[in-house]
């Protein structure tokens, strides 16, 4: 294939495929001094991708060529056995976690600086994803000389960790812990973010909101059994107004996320599957996709809860679907995918498929197995070509042209198309 025409796939394989660098310590202080690794890429003359320790794979003048730009090459210092298993773009910052070791980092976006490292929890509880949000508030002081009482408004910007039984609130400055609130109870999962509010589905089949200002658990309503799954975010003009919830014995709630007029109730529609939920649940326009282990995927009117369609596979589904433009990729087992058209449920064609959809490029469907990204012809998943990749986290897409991706080794690159 064209080496031009596959400029942004070849792009993405050159910086995967950097060797990893040396693991250090982690330096858990509150803003670091970026090292030598983590510098501003607009203080390098020409930012480069290595392969293996000293050939270079892509330089400035090729990235131009091929109507892209690298921004800049970041770092993650991981403690000995640490990777990272979450990452996500909060506002200015990229912040990180590595669960196992307790870890939360957070790199600038702007240059791929290392700004703050700190290490929170319990041995032997791992941390989920992060979230970020600006509280607000307003305290009453009294003056030194104590003859008067003054009005102060706060505001703050922290992310929120959480491990299975508490959340930590960190500075999002300098990584300080500035509150550590107990769960009511243990979760398996991030918060879903709503405002003011994270809320969580539990191992004893509570879901509950709980406020990011106080720390206060707002409200809670109870499910059959546990849930596997965590609440997915239903948006109504921009905002998460309601979270759709699934537990293991497959009943199903759309719940308001704030206070509901008087005399309505905070469940707005339910039901139940005929097997339990174990998979990630997404919208498609105004529908949600559901995989079920009754061996049915369901797509449910948004608004009224009503089944939009569903397909019967025939097998337990237990991996997640994967959205990908107007289809939905459905895994059923043993490398057999369905891929549907999200608009009506239609089955376009069935085959076998190396690993997971990540996305599409130039009419190629772009899939991701151990050590390669694949190309595959999008109407009938006929294999093209593979290319050798380094193992990667994260592909995630930011507004504006640009593209971070994250590997486990605590690699950072920021790349944006010139087109």
């Amino acid at each position: 294939m064209p080496y031009a025409r596959n400029g942004f796939l070849f792009l993405l394989i050159a910086t995967l495929t950097g060797c990893a660098s040396p693991r250090t310590e982690p330096v858990m202080t509150s803003v670091g001094a970026p090292s030598a690794s983590t510098a501003s890429a607009s203080s390098r003359e020409r930012p480069t991708a290595h392969f293996g320790m000293d050939r270079t794979i892509l330089e400035n003048s090729e990235l131009r060529a091929l109507n892209h730009q690298m921004l800049w090459i970041g770092r993650v210092p991981l403690l000995q056995g640490g990777q990272l298993a979450h990452v996500k773009v909060l506002g200015d910052l990229v912040v990180s976690v590595d669960p196992h070791r307790r870890v939360v980092s957070a790199n600038s976006l702007r240059d791929g600086s290392l700004r703050w490292q700190t290490r929170i929890g319990t041995p032997g509880q791992a941390l989920y994803e992060p979230i970020r949000e600006t509280i607000r508030y307003r305290v009453r002081e009294v003056t030194e000389d104590q003859q008067n009482e003054v009005t102060r408004d706060i505001s703050e910007s922290l992310v929120f960790v959480n491990s299975e039984t508490q959340l930590f609130a960190l500075d999002a400055d300098t990584g300080r812990v500035a509150r550590i609130d107990e769960l009511p109870h243990r979760v398996l999962h991030g918060p879903t973010h709503a405002g003011n509010r994270a809320i969580f589905g539990s191992m004893t089949g509570m879901v509950f909101a709980h406020d990011l200002i106080t720390g206060a658990t707002l409200w809670r309503i109870a499910l059959r059994e546990q849930l596997r799954t965590p609440p997915a975010p239903i948006y109504f003009a921009g905002d998460a107004g309601a979270v759709y919830v699934v537990d293991m014995s497959g009943q199903y709630k759309l719940l308001r996320v704030g206070d509901p007029p008087r005399g309505d109730s905070r469940i707005l529609w339910e039901g139940r599957f005929f097997g339990p939920v174990t998979t990630g649940v997404f919208e498609f326009d105004d529908k949600l996709i559901v995989a079920s282990h009754d061996t049915k995927l369901y797509a449910l009117n948004r608004a009224l809860g009503e089944e939009a369609w569903a397909v019967n596979t025939g097998r337990r589904l237990v991996e997640d679907p994967v959205r990908v433009g107007d289809t939905i990729y459905l895994p059923i087992g043993a490398d057999q995918w369905w891929v549907l058209d999200g608009e009506d449920g239609r089955v376009l064609w069935r085959g076998m498929l190396a690993g997971p959809p990540v996305g599409t490029f130039e009419g190629f469907l772009v899939l991701k197995r151990d050590g390669f990204l694949s190309l595959h012809d999008i109407n009938t998943g006929r294999y093209v070509e593979d290319f050798p990749i380094r193992d990667v986290n994260k592909f995630i897409r930011l507004d504006d042209d640009r593209v971070l991706v994250a590997s486990p080794e605590g690699r950072l690159i920021l790349i944006r198309s010139t087109r």
